[in-house]
């Protein structure tokens, strides 16, 4: 769509033009589907003639040219193949917004309901004023879509870490963006979902063992408790020779995302079957390596997840937090960005220690103390927020697990492990 808009540098297409483009690229689309799928499935009605016919109409070069750089040749050459069903019921050309009507009509006939999910974007190149204009259009496009009627939605699926700067590309967020959900997860969610998993593959490699966890009803957190305590150790011993409850111990080494908490998990159990020879016991030894070798992995993949934003998060954090403890005020903070992240920093003038904390606690680097227990010191990290917490004089703060050896960060005085207050709410114990 970028270089849709910009294939003619000596016009500037406004955001309704762009709006105008996103809408025969994706309804077009939509209805090429549903006529395709419905004549596979057999549910030829008139809508669905109709529907063909509009296809076909007016296919001019430019327009078949669009559709192809976007879609691909495959599934308009399909239509293009399908013989007609029947004489069409009208011979006139429709438009577009009548085609939409069609199609409801035809979901509608057939009791059921279209659900458009785009969600496989990879590159967010925020600041890019062309990018801004085309993701601004889509999301007004998906807005007045869905306020057309019921039947049909599209979804759009963007990264979270980007939401301040979507807010910025829409031209009225408060109009376009009044829908938005966050999807987050739980910690026992994720204990739920790697349990399942888990218990899926012993059905499969080692049915004997799997047999006494099917009684187990892993929708509920004590089962979820009793399912992984049949492999994991009593309890784990941490950096501080401190013991922990082992799940906990993996679940505050994530961003409670499930590929991580499943990358760790899996490592771990591919680590203790080389020990063992089998799958029926997790050994201690396997989940300090697991996890210590993925911290880089994940680390790496959040810093990645930022870099149209701050390119630079991984050159300035590594000064910054090297010998620096993991529990920390802001004002140390402060002086040792002074001391190490300005010089860093001499490029971006403007990137100043506001600047700099509001990064870290969007990034979920740093959080801010919550609770102090006699094990743990619990951290309120913003990861899982859209609008992430502002810090400032006198904010206790600490740095999140995953950063502590990515940075070669020092422990703390309290010999205490930092833990996001998601996971301390867990309460395996």
């Amino acid at each position: 769509m970028q270089r849709i808009v910009t294939s003619d540098v000596g016009v500037f297409k406004s955001v309704e033009a762009v709006i105008e483009d996103w809408e025969v690229l994706l309804t077009d689309y939509f209805f090429a589907r549903l006529v395709s799928e419905e004549i596979d499935a057999n549910r030829r009605t008139p809508q669905i003639e109709l529907l063909r016919h509009y296809l076909h109409q007016d296919a001019d070069a430019g327009r078949q040219n669009a559709r192809e750089r976007i879609w691909g040749v495959s599934l308009f050459e399909r239509i293009k193949s399908f013989m007609h069903l029947e004489a069409s019921p009208r011979r006139g050309p429709l438009d577009r917004d009548e085609a939409l009507s069609v199609a409801v009509e035809h979901l509608a006939t057939t009791k059921r309901r279209a659900l458009i999910v785009f969600d496989s974007m990879d590159e967010y190149d925020i600041g890019n004023a062309v990018f801004n204009r085309t993701l601004s259009a889509l999301i007004r496009f998906i807005s007045q879509f869905n306020n057309r009627q019921e039947r049909v939605r599209v979804k759009l699926g963007l990264p979270s870490e980007i939401f301040p700067e979507v807010q910025r590309a829409s031209a009225n967020p408060l109009k376009d963006l009044v829908t938005v959900d966050q999807l987050s997860w739980s910690a026992i969610e994720l204990a739920q979902i790697a349990a399942h998993r888990f218990q899926l593959f012993l059905e499969l490699y080692d049915e004997e063992f799997a047999v006494q966890f099917r009684h187990l009803d892993l929708s509920k957190r004590d089962d979820v408790k009793a399912f992984w305590q049949n492999f994991f150790p009593t309890v784990h011993e941490n950096r501080y020779s401190a013991p922990e409850e082992p799940m906990t111990y993996v679940l505050r080494h994530t961003q409670l995302l499930p590929r991580q908490l499943l990358m760790m998990l899996q490592r771990i159990i591919v680590r203790s079957a080389a020990a063992t020879g089998g799958y029926r016991e997790i050994k201690s030894a396997a989940i300090t390596e697991a996890v210590e070798t993925t911290e880089p992995q994940i680390a790496s993949e959040i810093l990645g997840a930022f870099r149209h934003v701050y390119p630079f998060a991984e050159d300035i954090c590594r000064p910054v937090f090297a010998n620096f403890p993991t529990i920390f005020s802001y004002d140390e903070l402060e002086n040792k960005w002074r001391k190490k992240g300005r010089s860093t920093m001499q490029s971006h003038p403007d990137f100043e220690m506001p600047q700099f904390s509001e990064m870290l606690i969007r990034m979920g680097i740093i959080g801010v103390g919550h609770d102090d227990t006699d094990r743990y010191y619990e951290g309120h990290f913003s990861y899982d927020s859209l609008a992430p917490m502002n810090v400032g004089d006198g904010h206790p703060l600490c740095l999140h697990p995953i950063f502590s050896r990515h940075f070669n960060a020092a422990g703390n005085a309290q010999r205490k492990a930092i833990i996001p207050k998601g996971v301390a709410a867990i309460k395996w114990s």
